[in-house]
């Protein structure tokens, strides 16, 4: 197994790590621990470079010494299974559920009965975005990082399902395998709290000041200035608008303003103080310490990986 040198920038420790373990890959660890062989095994090359591998297990518990890669878990269908921690129970995990296992971070679990379940082993190497932004956030994290989502456990069922009725058709399970990583890195920034879901009563206002703030984003809107669009008090809009969209307002525009920076991002080749400045940021200070708190990345770091990726996304800028 090649190391190359966008290893060596991510993390140094991973390869003295990978090292003491004579070599080997690190799914064989899992294997050994798990006292069974995967059902699906895969690797899909460049530009994913993500190992996947599926299993099936009765009651047992085990413990998975420190990997060097990030692992993400989706409990496909079966029993319960538990994370210990020190002797006691620290999450539980039912069908459907999903977690991010850091790297260099060691667990215990305990399986009640027959458990289903996918792995996916995100290297390093990976040229995918996604795959370095969600290494990046593991990196930062101590602890299994909960992702369960439907979308996240009916993508990677299908994934490990292509991979095992050997269907060949590896462009469509690279694409199912590129939704499964953005609807992940979505779900780590929360960018599924905002649900527009409004009551058909205020439908009308909704959609007045939705568009008066995408009109308006370069400016400072204050709350007053909204409630005035939909002809409601300040209280009574900000509950109305909370009910509505599942958020307030200033969190709504903070997050639209956030959205159309990462498509210029990644499709113009605007200046980052340009873009601060269109979307209504005091300045690019302001601009990189809110985009890196919701994303955990800075805007340059975030242009540099999509640029650097050979993947397209589909160019959208509206």
């Amino acid at each position: 197994m090649q190391v190359g040198g966008n290893f060596i920038i991510i993390c140094p420790l991973l390869i003295i790590t990978y090292l003491r373990m004579n070599n080997s890959e690190p799914w064989l660890h899992v294997r050994e621990q798990l006292g069974v062989q995967p059902i699906v095994s895969q690797q899909l090359l460049e530009p994913l470079n993500i190992h996947i591998e599926r299993y099936m297990c009765e009651a047992k518990s085990f413990k998975i010494n420190p990997l060097p890669y990030p692992l993400l878990i989706v409990h496909s269908s079966g029993s319960k299974a538990e994370e210990m921690s020190e002797g006691q129970i620290h999450d539980r995990f039912y069908p459907g559920y999903s977690a991010l296992v850091p790297a260099m971070q060691a667990t215990h679990w305990k399986f009640t009965g027959f458990v289903d379940f996918t792995a996916f082993y995100f290297l390093p190497c990976s040229n995918d975005p996604f795959s370095q932004l969600i290494i990046q956030f593991c990196q930062e994290r101590k602890g299994l990082v909960p992702v369960s989502d439907a979308l996240v456990a009916a993508v990677a069922a299908q994934i490990s399902d292509e991979i095992f009725q050997e269907r060949k058709q590896e462009v469509f399970t690279e694409r199912l395998v590129f939704v499964l990583l953005e609807k992940v890195w979505r779900i780590l920034n929360a960018e599924q709290t905002i649900k527009m879901n409004p009551d058909h009563v205020q439908l009308g206002r909704i959609q007045k000041v939705v568009t008066y703030i995408q009109k308006n984003v370069d400016k400072h809107l204050t709350i007053k200035e909204l409630a005035s669009v939909t002809l409601l008090s300040e209280t009574h809009f900000r509950r109305v608008f909370i009910e509505a969209i599942g958020c307030t307002p200033h969190q709504f525009i903070t997050q639209y303003r956030i959205q159309q920076a990462k498509k210029w991002l990644i499709y113009s080749k605007m200046p980052i103080i340009a873009i601060a400045t269109e979307l209504g940021f005091n300045d690019q200070s302001h601009f990189t310490v809110t985009f890196k708190k919701l994303l955990g990345v800075t805007p340059g770091k975030y242009r540099q990986l999509f640029n650097r990726s050979s993947i397209n996304y589909g160019q959208k800028l509206d």
